[in-house]
C-alpha cells in the first residue's frame, strides 16, 4: 500500500483524535478550555479542508480537523486549524505556514474594498509525545536573522499557534466535557497504568452523569474509547472490563461485557499473523502447496477484515455496526484495502455508506 493510502489502521491515534474532535460538542468544550471562548459566544461547523482548498493546493496537506467558527454577538466567522502530533518536528510549524498560506490565499478573494479583510485562522497543535515540546511557538524563532541585524526582524513571516501539550499536563489538569476529557488522558496515556489512571479518573469525575445514561448512550460514549484502549493502545481487556465494571455498574457492565465477547476478542492484533501461521502449518502438515497457500490467503483475509472492522469502528462509531456483517462478506484482500482507502476519503458516515454502494 502507496504511503498516501495508509489506513486508518496503521495510525490509532489519529484515527482516534478524528473521532474525538468530529463531535461538535468536543470542539466547543476544547475552544473554552483552551483558546478561552465562552461556549455561548459561538456556532461551530466542521468543513473538509478541500471546501476551501483544491487541486494542487491540497496536494501534501492532510490536516486533521479544520472548524468554521461563527461568533453569533459579532456575526463574524473564524477558522480553527487543528492538529494532532505524536511526535515532535522542529519544521511542524513551517508544516502549518504550508497550510496556512493557501487558506488565507482562498480567504482573501473577499478582500476587493478598503476595509476588507480576511477572516482569521487559529492554528493549534494537540501534542502527546515522550518529551514536553519545545520547539518555538513563533515562526519568526525559527528563521535566521543576520547577527547585529535584529531591525530585519520585523520583515520575517510571523505567526503564533496554540501548543496543547499533553506530555506537561498532568492527568487532573486535563479538563473538558467527558469525551473530551477521557479521550485527551487516553491520548496521554503512555502505557498500562497511565490508561487505567485516565479510566478510572475520568469515570469517577463524571459518576453522576453517566449513572443516568441508557445502554445505548453508554455504547456511544465508551465504545470507540474502549477499542482505542485494547486495540490501538494494548491495555489488557481483563484490566479494562474490571474498571468498567466497578465505576459503571448495570447496564455499563453489561455493554462492556457484551462488547468485548462480540468484537473485542484481539483478533485485530493477532488474526493477519495467526491466520498465515495457521494457513502455513496447515498446508505444510498436508504437504500440498494447494493448502499452504489456501491457508495463507484465508489468514491473511481474516487479519485484514479484522483491521478493516476497527477501522470502521474507530472511525464512526456505534453508528457504523448494521455496515459490519456486509463488510466481513468481502471475500479478497483488494476489496478490503479498497474500502479502507474509502475510510480515509469520506468526510462523514453518509459519504462512506454512498462509496460502499459502488462496490
Amino acid at each position: 500500500m502507496k504511503n498516501d493510502e495508509v489506513s486508518i489502521l496503521t495510525h490509532p491515534h489519529d484515527a482516534y483524535f478524528r473521532w474525538i474532535f468530529s463531535r461538535i460538542a468536543c470542539v466547543i468544550s476544547f475552544l473554552v478550555e483552551y483558546l478561552e471562548f465562552k461556549s455561548a459566544d459561538v456556532k461551530i461547523e466542521a468543513i473538509p479542508l478541500d471546501t476551501v482548498l483544491s487541486g494542487d493546493d491540497l496536494k501534501g496537506r492532510k490536516s486533521d480537523s479544520f472548524f468554521r467558527i461563527r461568533l453569533q454577538d459579532l456575526s463574524v466567522f473564524v477558522y480553527l486549524l487543528l492538529e494532532h502530533k505524536s511526535g515532535k518536528s522542529r519544521r511542524a510549524p513551517f508544516q502549518i505556514l504550508n497550510y496556512l498560506a493557501p487558506i488565507y490565499w482562498k480567504l482573501s478573494e473577499g478582500v476587493k474594498k478598503e476595509g476588507d479583510k480576511a477572516e482569521l485562522v487559529i492554528p493549534a497543535i494537540v501534542y502527546h509525545g515522550k518529551t514536553e515540546w519545545d520547539i518555538p511557538t513563533n515562526l519568526i524563532d525559527l528563521i535566521a536573522v543576520p547577527p547585529g541585524m535584529e531591525f530585519l526582524r520585523e520583515f520575517g513571516v510571523n505567526f503564533r499557534y496554540k501548543v496543547v501539550d499533553l506530555v506537561r499536563d498532568s492527568f487532573q489538569s486535563i479538563k473538558g466535557i467527558l469525551p473530551l476529557r477521557l479521550g485527551l488522558r487516553l491520548l496521554k496515556a503512555g502505557n498500562k497504568q497511565d490508561l487505567e489512571i485516565a479510566w478510572n479518573l475520568t469515570l469517577g469525575e463524571f459518576e453522576k452523569e453517566i449513572e443516568k445514561m441508557t445502554g445505548d448512550e453508554l455504547e456511544h460514549e465508551f465504545k470507540t474509547p474502549m477499542i482505542y484502549s485494547v486495540q490501538g493502545m494494548r491495555m489488557a481487556k481483563r484490566d479494562l472490563v474490571r474498571i468498567i465494571e466497578d465505576k459503571i455498574p448495570g447496564e455499563g457492565r453489561n455493554m462492556a461485557k457484551t462488547w468485548f465477547e462480540k468484537e473485542l476478542d484481539e483478533r485485530y492484533a493477532k488474526g493477519l499473523l495467526e491466520g498465515k501461521l495457521e494457513g502455513k502449518l496447515e498446508g505444510k502438515l498436508e504437504g500440498k502447496l494447494e493448502g499452504k497457500l489456501e491457508g495463507k490467503l484465508e489468514g491473511e483475509l481474516e487479519g485484514e477484515l479484522n483491521g478493516l472492522v476497527f477501522s470502521i469502528n474507530l472511525r464512526f462509531g456505534p453508528d457504523a455496526d448494521e455496515l459490519i456483517q456486509k463488510i466481513r462478506e468481502i471475500r479478497d484482500v483488494e476489496t478490503v484495502h479498497k474500502v479502507q482507502r474509502f475510510i480515509g476519503q469520506s468526510k462523514d458516515l453518509k459519504e462512506f455508506k454512498k462509496l460502499l454502494s459502488k462496490l
